[in-house]
């Protein structure tokens, strides 16, 4: 139970134990055993009372609240936290409390549509039905292979074989669950250059069809497109329902000599930052790499890779960075590679930001606040966790964060940070020194007394 204790006593042991023991020296040992035990023991219970000190002091120790207004009469609630809340909370959000009218912790779980969501991907091959041709249009059908018969067919992203040439054609997606009527479910580009291409689309929603059909509009080079994927991104899905939307202070600093541009973007809020959009003017085409504030590179999905390319009937562009994992460094830096090109007219920039959900049970007439901003708060384990699949069932119905408050004296209460005494390393470090040296000293003693 008291690991220093064991490791005291096995030391201490090690270090004053002769060939033959006395019984006044066997009387020294447990005593000295038994005190050192002691400071152990002590120790122990002070490290372990300072974590858990948290949950037993009063409210005040929460430095910012926010009033929780809810939606309804459901048994269960669930509230999308917000800036003011991942500012002030820790990182792990282990702070976060929900407390009742009567003063009482509420239980409740975390709810991560992106860790739900962790880049599973399903694709699903298809065989070509049959190629029409209509005026100057082609028209291209395909039919869904399943991987499940047991299963329904989803996807959200269309995936298609490219001509190797050079080209640029506009293309108008349909779907179909029979093989003959179609719904209209997209309209888009595709298109390859020396450099660039682009060979996937984004559908709006998630679509169950068995068949797809591509018109590739005045395609009068007869060009083929001979395979298509239907790809089912649940991280693409999840990502669109849990985000949200925000302009973040940035500075462009060119540097002089280098051909680099620095885009310094400040996340003040520690938000969990999962795409970057900037807007851009003129044609070009960049290298770029992302990193964070200890200068570690973030790794970002597809090729880092900015472009813009102005043609007569459309734009062709890629300025978005969209992070493998969330971002939730203070300050991201992306440095674009310009070589001997002037730097890039970046005129704006929007952040994607991704959100947590807490769910808690209400009961009848309480009235509830969120807690947060207490850096000695340990994080909760609630039983409510393990019945997270059946209240997702139930719908729970969303609350919503009133504004922020802040304590009595929040503004004199600074982030509680833990003298260095206070962690468990160094108070382990502490105690096997004194017992080191209290072992040393009565060895000393031991010898002089044998002299």
């Amino acid at each position: 139970m008291f690991p220093i204790k064991r490791l005291a006593e096995r030391l201490v042991k090690s270090l004053i134990q002769g060939p033959k023991d006395s019984p006044a020296k066997s009387l020294i040992q447990r005593s000295l055993i038994q005190r050192i035990s002691a400071v152990a023991v002590l120790g122990s219970l002070l490290v372990g009372s300072t974590a858990f000190a948290a949950d037993a002091t009063n409210r005040n120790e929460w430095r910012y609240s926010k009033p929780l207004e809810l939606q309804g009469n459901s048994k269960y609630h669930s509230l999308f936290l917000d800036e003011d809340v991942y500012k002030s909370a820790k990182e792990d959000l282990g702070d976060l409390r929900i407390m009742d009218d009567k003063g009482r912790f509420i239980p409740y779980y975390v709810d991560s549509g992106y860790a739900q969501a962790t880049e599973q991907q399903g694709t699903y091959k298809s065989t070509l039905v049959h190629t029409i041709k209509q005026n100057n249009d082609t028209v291209v059908d395909f039919r869904i292979t399943p991987i499940d018969a047991t299963k329904d067919i989803q996807g959200n992203q269309i995936a298609l074989s490219l001509p190797a040439q050079a080209f640029l054609k506009h293309l108008e997606i349909y779907g179909s669950y029979d093989g003959n009527g179609w719904e209209l479910l997209k309209k888009e580009h595709v298109y390859r250059t020396d450099q660039l291409e682009k060979s996937t689309v984004i559908l709006d929603q998630v679509a169950k069809f068995s068949y797809y059909r591509i018109k590739v509009l005045d395609n009068v080079e007869n060009l083929v497109f001979p395979e298509l994927q239907l790809i089912y991104n649940t991280r693409e899905t999840k990502w669109k329902e849990w985000t949200k939307t925000v302009t973040l202070p940035y500075e462009i600093k060119e540097e002089s000599g280098g051909g680099q541009t620095l885009v310094a973007i400040r996340n003040d809020n520690r938000l969990r930052i999962t795409k970057i959009e900037l807007a851009a003017s003129g044609s070009f085409t960049r290298s770029y790499t992302l990193q964070g504030m200890d200068t570690k590179e973030v790794q970002v999905d597809g090729k880092r890779e900015l472009y813009r390319l102005d043609f007569k009937n459309v734009q062709l562009q890629n300025t978005t960075i969209i992070g493998t994992l969330p971002m939730t460094q203070p300050q991201l830096t992306i440095t674009i590679n310009n070589q001997d090109n002037p730097p890039i007219n970046l005129t704006g920039m929007k952040i994607d930001y991704f959100v947590d959900k807490l769910v808690f049970e209400r009961e009848e007439g309480r009235i509830y606040q969120l807690l947060y901003g207490n850096n000695l708060a340990g994080k909760p384990s609630y039983d409510i966790g393990s019945f997270r699949q059946q209240i997702e069932q139930e719908n729970p119905a969303l609350a919503k964060l009133g504004l922020q408050a802040a304590s009595p004296g929040a503004d004199s209460i600074t982030p509680p940070n833990q003298a260095w005494f206070q962690t468990k390393t160094w108070f382990n470090i502490i105690i096997i020194g004194v017992s080191i040296l209290l072992a040393v000293l009565l060895g000393i003693k031991l010898s002089r007394s044998k002299g």
